[in-house]
């Protein structure tokens, strides 16, 4: 059964957004290798630099420990399918879910009976920025980028990029029922500013 605790409680038409930092000393990697299948046990072998790999370890086994709480399965029993472009999910589940990485810092996004796209970037400075607008920004958008001042210009690139992100992992067909439901916003960490955008209709808190 799932998780009596009001956090997992999650209700249609809501978004529960979880924000984590894998490096954080309670994060024990031994606590989450546990929650591993053998497949993801093996995988996490194959990162080269130790760190990579203790945080793939804590960022599938916190995965696996909410979606546990959220579905009532033991976390070490979930099977996850694959799409084509790597993106988990649960079969035959209404639960949805979607994940993103930036550094050290994971969020994770859940919601019932509607696909979701999350998305995590750390704003900094980008030496390729003009080339960058060009490639990736329509005539309307760059337009508009232009009348900003040069300082600004960054963070309304990364705001614009981040907007159509989520959307790039889905079909077109569902974007567009997604695109009304669109909510933006900036939050502030010890380490650095990140812009976190959803796709959905609301948002709860972030939790740590």
């Amino acid at each position: 059964m799932p998780s009596n605790n009001p956090a997992f409680l999650l209700k249609p038409g809501e978004i529960h957004v979880w924000l984590f930092d894998l490096d954080n000393p309670y994060q024990d990697s031994s606590t989450w290798e546990g929650h591993l299948s053998e497949e993801e046990a093996s995988h996490s072998k194959l990162y080269r630099l130790e760190q990579d790999r203790l945080r793939f370890i804590v960022r599938r086994g916190i995965l696996r420990k909410l979606l546990g709480e959220y579905t009532g399965l033991e976390p070490s029993g979930i099977a996850f399918q694959t799409n084509p472009y790597g993106k988990l999910s649960l079969p035959s589940k209404s639960l949805k879910f979607n994940l993103s990485c930036c550094q050290s810092r994971v969020i994770f996004a859940f919601a019932l009976e509607m696909e979701i796209g999350v998305d995590l970037e750390q704003v900094r400075p980008l030496a390729e920025l003009e080339r960058m607008v060009k490639g990736w920004l329509s005539p309307a958008e760059r337009a508009g980028l232009l009348t900003l001042a040069p300082v600004s210009q960054m963070n309304a690139f990364f705001h614009i990029g981040l907007r159509r992100k989520p959307y790039s992992k889905r079909t077109v067909r569902a974007c567009q029922c997604l695109c009304r439901n669109f909510l933006f916003l900036m939050i502030r960490t010890r380490r650095a500013n990140c812009i976190l955008s959803i796709a959905g209709r609301m948002m709860i808190p972030i939790g740590e």
